[in-house]
């Protein structure tokens, strides 16, 4: 486990191995070294492990969370849900559970639904790391409800947290041109264009400074 915190990925399964090899019933043993798999992309050994874990132990939440998680990348939604709602079930009170079934029902088009997800999760756990990208998620939300202003708040809220985030910026500007205030939008999108040149983020960057030029011409015009 501590050669995956240090992401040192392959150094961790191979101690998953002998621990698997000591007790092949421990459960936990299986869900880590998945989680290991996960990271290196090797998702058919990461999902046999998570299989393996959660027939060992029906109750093992993080184990359906992160079966959950790689089903999500995989964008098998339906299978996703059926894991966050079972962990779901079993421990109502994990904060990160709400937060990814939201993105799950955001491809859905289940846009209610991820704003629900996305609320509990901020109420669950308002200290939590996560919290700003829920207020940016449900920002995206509202602004796919074409609900604007709301949208707005949303990504303030997100910004209140977490200033240095250039993406929640570009988010709101995006906002704001629906709104017609394309000075805010300007504004937004020179922080948003200066944070990610910072960060290192240079394609991120190219895109930002992009829609800079075109809402600059458009207002020009």
């Amino acid at each position: 486990m501590a050669y995956a915190s240090s992401q040192k990925y392959d150094k961790a399964i191979a101690y998953f191995n002998l621990a698997i090899a000591s007790d092949p019933q421990l459960a936990v043993a299986y869900s880590d070294r998945g989680f290991a798999y996960y990271n290196l992309k090797e998702y058919q050994k990461a999902l046999s492990d998570y299989d393996r874990a959660i027939a060992l132990d029906s109750e093992f939440v993080i184990a359906y969370y992160n079966r959950g998680n790689l089903y999500k990348q995989l964008k098998q939604y339906q299978k996703a849900l059926s894991d966050y709602n079972r962990a779901i079930d079993l421990n109502p009170e994990f904060s990160a559970l709400y937060f990814s079934r939201g993105l799950v029902h955001y491809e859905l088009k289940q846009y209610q639904k991820a704003l629900s997800d996305y609320e509990r999760a901020i109420a669950l756990n308002p200290e939590s790391a996560i919290v700003y990208k829920a207020y940016n998620n449900r920002g995206v939300v509202y602004e796919r409800l074409k609900e604007y202003q709301k949208a707005i708040l949303e990504y303030e809220r997100a910004i209140a947290l977490n200033p240095q985030s250039a993406y929640v910026y570009r988010n709101r500007a995006k906002s704001h041109i629906q709104l017609g205030n394309i000075l805010k939008a300007i504004e937004d999108l020179q922080i948003a264009s200066k944070l990610y040149s910072q960060q290192g983020k240079l394609t991120e960057y190219q895109k930002t400074i992009d829609l800079l030029q075109t809402i600059k011409s458009i207002k020009q015009s």
